[in-house]
């Protein structure tokens, strides 16, 4: 770390690892393997941060927890299988019609968790097999009989308590029924 953040490193934690802040970074990181370590590492170099991270902080980025903002910014894409995480546990449909002010305090209280449960073991979610699609197709057309078509017309009239001249539609049904037939041909 001290080769990664150089002065900035050492004035924060010190340069002899068995003092206090080299116990404690010891402490947070005891049950994790080198390569979860070489992740946290790597998150710091491609991060371009100025400031070394706190050790929690290192920790979330040796499970590959992306930063608050980098999830924000990643909710209309949902890229990143960690911000898939992050939505499970959010009511998008109540986050989608919130104000802002509501919307970052849901979306903040569902990040936490969702970085409480990584820490714990939960996995990230699998990558979609593929995305829905709304189907946009007109289903078939059912037509009914002239004999059904004034069977319900009568019916209207009845509900609606109209007589038959008051309500007479344009076309009767034998007009409808020549109509069908010539658009059949």
């Amino acid at each position: 770390m001290a080769g990664l953040y150089g002065h900035r490193w050492t004035s924060a934690y010190g340069e002899d690892p068995h003092r206090t802040a080299g116990r404690e970074w010891a402490l947070v990181l005891q049950d994790l393997s080198r390569q979860q370590i070489d992740t946290g590492l790597e998150a710091c170099r491609v991060s371009g941060d100025d400031w070394p991270p706190s050790a929690p902080a290192f920790r979330a980025r040796c499970f590959g927890i992306p930063s608050f903002e980098h999830v924000r910014a990643d909710i209309a894409h949902k890229t990143m299988r960690f911000t898939r995480l992050v939505l499970e546990g959010l009511d998008f449909y109540l986050f989608t019609r919130s104000d802002q002010r509501d919307a970052e305090r849901m979306l903040r209280a569902a990040y936490d968790y969702a970085v409480a449960r990584r820490l714990d073991g939960a996995e990230l979610p699998e990558e979609p097999v593929a995305a829905l699609t709304k189907d946009t197709t007109d289903p078939p057309r059912r037509h009914c009989s002239p004999e059904q078509r004034a069977a319900h017309f009568a019916r209207i009239r009845e509900h609606l308590g109209k007589s038959t001249r008051e309500t007479a539609p344009a076309d009767t049904a034998a007009q409808h029924a020549n109509r069908e037939e010539s658009t059949n041909e």
